[in-house]
């Protein structure tokens, strides 16, 4: 059986397997002792926690009726990724979760609230408010590892917090198929115990760096348990911690994450500019950044969370690596085409798949499904509602976000004191009109 390590709490045996002898220490020996398996943990312990959650289960009872709902306690671990208080972990460790609390290594807890989820690759992201900066822990890459390489692993293993095993790498690319909605690929497997309770948790190298995150123990095994690669991993942290979606700002750049193609002397750092938006901007394609105002730069999530307190239209100074040398160039993030929809109409969208409207509409290529509605919006005066899809605007249809700017955009547009939005609600095609729109917020795009 395959058990992702949601980690509901259970009674465990205690067996006594022997005597330990202790022998003195001899001056001068503790050094031979400090080997890198006890390197690797010190490094990365600081950025390691234990997550302790509560949820509320029900089910049938003997007779076939429901009983009354339980409080269930869960556990898990997250790895720190950036100072202001965002952890990383996986999304079936806080999955309908109603308290969440975390605990670092000194000790303290704290409170902490679900940012965003990504079921698919279970993956979290997590925060917590604290009164010092935490420290953000190492990412290595995956696209060098070796079977057999020794590794370390952190985790809450059965509410033990910080429990440390090591082991190897017993292969590589393995796909473990969880149950009908979750399949996972390309994972690492190891020999290091992994525990319900690690779920979260890293997977180290002997540096001490990230090259995996703990996700799933063979259930009636011994030593096979498996972590998502961390080059994987990467790419969805990366997205889920954007400015973008958290803070409204972007940076409309387009690069390749360096700190995934491991170099002649170990793994690079930085991102490599592959497109910059049209604007007189220092930034050239091709230069790499390997740092965003007071945050360096290794890799795609430390590139992505260094926007996060931009104020949009503020000059921010990026270090980047060009012609061989270190250039400070200057770049002005704005605000985001989904933040900017918010404050121009009041809707929160999100795209939907062509099919997911041609199946009410065969004739339609797409549409935007309606997330939130502003109160006292436009949108929300035209009577547009939450679960709406929005179809078209005026008489243009509305697949994408650079669609909606481009329409409000057009001069037929700003020159009218109301204008059609064709939404479809439970299958039928509605016509409302969006009035008193404001026009001063496109500027900023």
């Amino acid at each position: 059986m395959w058990v992702a390590m949601k980690s509901i709490r259970v009674s465990t045996a205690w067996i006594v397997v022997g005597l330990v002898l202790v022998f003195p220490l001899r001056a001068g020996e503790r050094p031979l002792r400090e080997g890198p398996a006890v390197r690797a943990y010190r490094l990365a312990a600081p950025s390691v926690v234990s997550i302790s959650s509560e949820k509320r289960l029900s089910g049938p009872n003997w007779s076939g009726g429901i009983v009354e709902p339980q409080r269930v306690n869960g556990m898990g671990t997250g790895v720190v990724i950036d100072h202001r208080g965002y952890i990383l972990t996986n999304a079936h460790v806080v999955d309908s979760v109603e308290r969440l609390r975390v605990r670092l290594l000194s000790g303290t807890e704290y409170p902490a609230r679900v940012v965003r989820v990504d079921p698919g690759h279970d993956l979290a992201i997590i925060k917590i408010d604290t009164p010092e900066p935490l420290r953000p822990i190492k990412l290595g890459t995956s696209s060098d590892l070796m079977v057999g390489e020794p590794v370390v692993a952190i985790g809450n293993a059965f509410g033990y917090s910080h429990t440390v095993s090591t082991g190897i790498i017993s292969q590589l690319h393995r796909t473990v198929r969880l149950n009908e909605r979750l399949t996972y690929f390309d994972l690492i497997q190891t020999d290091a115990s992994i525990n319900p309770g690690n779920s979260g948790g890293p997977l180290l190298n002997m540096y001490g760096e990230v090259i995996g995150i703990n996700v799933a123990i063979r259930a009636e095994a011994q030593n096979i348990g498996f972590a998502l690669p961390i080059d994987q991993v990467k790419q969805v942290a990366a997205r889920l911690i954007s400015a973008e979606t958290l803070a409204g700002v972007s940076h409309g750049l387009t690069y390749v994450d360096l700190s995934m193609q491991a170099g002649e002397d170990g793994p690079r750092r930085g991102v490599k500019i592959m497109t910059v938006p049209t604007g007189g901007s220092d930034l050239l394609p091709g230069d790499v950044v390997i740092r965003v105002g007071d945050i360096p730069v290794n890799h795609s999530i430390d590139f992505e969370r260094a926007w996060l307190d931009v104020v949009p239209g503020t000059s921010v100074p990026i270090v980047v690596l060009r012609d061989g040398g270190e250039h400070t160039v200057y770049y002005e993030p704005r605000v985001s085409p989904a933040e900017l929809i918010w404050q121009v109409l009041g809707l929160r969208l999100s795209q939907l798949e062509p099919e997911e409207v041609q199946r009410y509409r065969p004739e339609l290529r797409g549409g935007m499904l309606v997330a939130a509605v502003r109160r006292e919006s436009p949108a929300s005066r035209a009577g547009i509602r939450t679960g709406d899809i929005l179809v078209g605007l005026h008489r243009w249809e509305t697949l994408r976000y650079k669609d909606i700017l481009s329409i409000l955009k057009q001069p037929e547009i700003s020159g009218r004191s109301r204008f059609r939005a064709l939404v479809l609600r439970a299958g039928r095609t509605l016509e409302l009109w969006l009035r008193d729109v404001p026009a001063h917020h496109l500027a900023l795009h």
